[in-house]
């Protein structure tokens, strides 16, 4: 049982550790012990990374959305991609880093949970893509056929005999 001095003193030690009392401060230790966001219940922002944006120019010149909506799928997409590649490198990092087989498999375990989503909403968003109402249905869709709008090699089919 504490003495009534040393509860005292801890009432008074209390009075000194409360934490951070500012917005700023408060904000700084929220993202104490953060590694790379994928626990997170905050949406990870749209990165600055300028590999993301040529893969997401690339994704914008292949897929030609024709609205606002398919241009947002074709976001979702350029970052599940980004995202999918980051984890990779993580994982990468991480198993080097792990000389037990063991410990190993399960760390294998937990990037194939972050990697998860990032996969389904691909999927979907290409599906969403593939099934756009406003895409302009003269125009060639390289989801639903990925060799539409290329010239053939050939025209008509010889066997050589």
């Amino acid at each position: 049982m504490a003495t009534e001095a040393q509860i005292r003193a801890n009432r008074a030690n209390a009075l000194k550790s409360t934490g951070p009392r500012t917005a700023e401060g408060k904000r700084r230790s929220s993202q104490n012990n953060r590694r790379h966001g994928y626990r997170s219940s905050a949406p990870l922002p749209v990165p600055e990374d300028p590999a993301f944006s040529a893969l997401h120019q690339a994704l914008l010149d292949d897929l030609q959305p024709s609205g606002p909506e398919d241009q947002l799928l074709v976001q979702d997409v350029a970052l599940a991609h980004y995202h999918l590649h980051r984890l990779q490198e993580l994982e990468v990092a991480a198993l080097a880093a792990i000389p037990d087989p063991v410990a190993a498999l399960t760390t294998m375990g937990t990037f194939l949970r972050y990697r998860a989503p990032f996969e389904h909403r691909s999927r979907k968003a290409l599906r969403r893509l593939a099934g756009s109402a406003t895409r302009n249905e003269t125009r060639p869709n390289p989801i639903l056929n990925p060799n539409a709008g290329r010239a053939a090699e050939t025209d008509t089919f010889e066997p050589n005999l």
